[in-house]
């Protein structure tokens, strides 16, 4: 396997998470530190009011972040760590896609800017931002601090 795979690699690995194919988000757009994922507006998205819900905005963002730092780590495994969304606008019964572009890429940990848009107007409905973390297998020595 390369170390960074291909498109078709993480095309594959997204088709498998059952997260992607249960709301149906897609992998459109994947290059080195970017990603781009579409979801198709389904009513089960919206809530109460007739406005997607917000969880389905940060899922495909956390996803487009994910993605992203995942061009950059070869096989090493990624887990967000943290992520903080900007709701900017409301989406009524519209297709989105989200945006996740690496901003700095660490030892350990990946932060990367996350964008979600409703696809009729390309209007930006979230803005955020997510740190990605390296998950270890486990086998490494712990970090101890020195006496």
């Amino acid at each position: 396997m390369p170390a960074n795979p291909s498109f078709e690699v993480w095309e594959e690995r997204a088709k498998i998470a059952r997260i992607s194919r249960f709301v149906g988000q897609r992998l459109e757009v994947l290059e080195e530190g970017v990603c781009k994922i579409t979801l198709p507006f389904r009513n089960d998205f919206e809530q109460l009011f007739g406005v997607v819900h917000g969880g389905l905005i940060t899922l495909i963002a956390d996803t487009a972040g994910y993605f992203a730092a995942a061009t950059v780590v070869g096989e090493t495994p990624v887990a967000t760590a943290e992520i903080k969304m900007n709701f900017i606008s409301p989406v009524y019964k519209d297709d989105m896609y989200a945006i996740g572009k690496i901003v700095r890429k660490g030892r350990q940990l990946i932060v990367c800017e996350l964008k979600v848009y409703a696809c009729k107007d390309d209007r930006l409905v979230a803005l955020g931002i997510a740190s990605y973390s390296r998950i270890s297998s486990g086998k490494e020595k712990p970090i101890t601090a020195k006496k």
